[in-house]
């Protein structure tokens, strides 16, 4: 009877680099979460201007970042996980925020006019913006405000309050990740399936931040 085998390389060479950062400096591992996610934040934001309009990618959110399973975190366990908003302040130029800009005109107004001598001045926060900040990752994924936070993230300036945070070290506690499957470490059973090994490398790093990791 033969077996298929689960290609996991993306993941395991991540993991693998993740655990050398983690020896020679833990704090290494929010800079290596970033460069995953840099990827990801810079397709959401470019794929406006490259799309017919009413084109545009669809939002990635919380609920479905690390599986399609909205189950994966439920509203009830979320509320469990919500901290103080004033806990924390969300930087732009260091934080991975993921925003979804959709509409041309706007995104175009808003590259134009931040900055230093441009017709909006600096970066700042408007009361439209809107953000979830998850913890230990330092992750935001945007709720309003998305064209103007685009241009933050692409200026290199700007915080934001968040209207959510959320730790997730219990949950990481709880659930472990071989790559292509989230697994219950009590009972070494599969719960559901990962988005790809790269969104899975950063729930396991996740866990190495949290000093949960096997």
């Amino acid at each position: 009877m033969f077996f298929y085998k689960k290609n996991t390389e993306v993941f395991d060479n991540i993991i693998r680099n993740a655990r050398k950062i983690a020896n020679e400096n833990p704090c290494g591992l929010q800079t290596l979460v970033y460069s995953l996610i840099r990827p990801l934040q810079s397709e959401q934001i470019i794929q406006v201007c490259e799309r017919a309009d009413h084109a545009a990618r669809s939002q990635i959110t919380s609920d479905t970042f690390f599986s399609d399973n909205r189950d994966f975190i439920s509203f009830e366990e979320k509320k469990d996980l919500r901290l103080d908003p004033h806990s924390e302040v969300v930087d732009l130029s260091r934080d991975a925020v993921i925003p979804t800009p959709w509409q041309p005109l706007s995104i175009a107004a808003m590259f134009a006019s931040y900055g230093e001598g441009r017709k909006a001045g600096p970066w700042r926060q408007d009361n439209n913006h809107s953000v979830e900040f998850y913890l230990p990752w330092r992750i935001g994924f945007v709720l309003g405000g998305n064209h103007s936070i685009a241009a933050g993230i692409l200026r290199g300036e700007g915080s934001i309050k968040p209207n959510y945070v959320y730790d997730l070290s219990e949950k990481l506690r709880k659930v472990k990740t071989d790559g292509i499957d989230f697994i219950s470490v009590e009972s070494n059973k599969i719960i559901c399936p990962a988005v790809n090994q790269r969104v899975a490398a950063i729930w396991e790093i996740g866990r190495m931040m949290s000093n949960v990791a096997n």
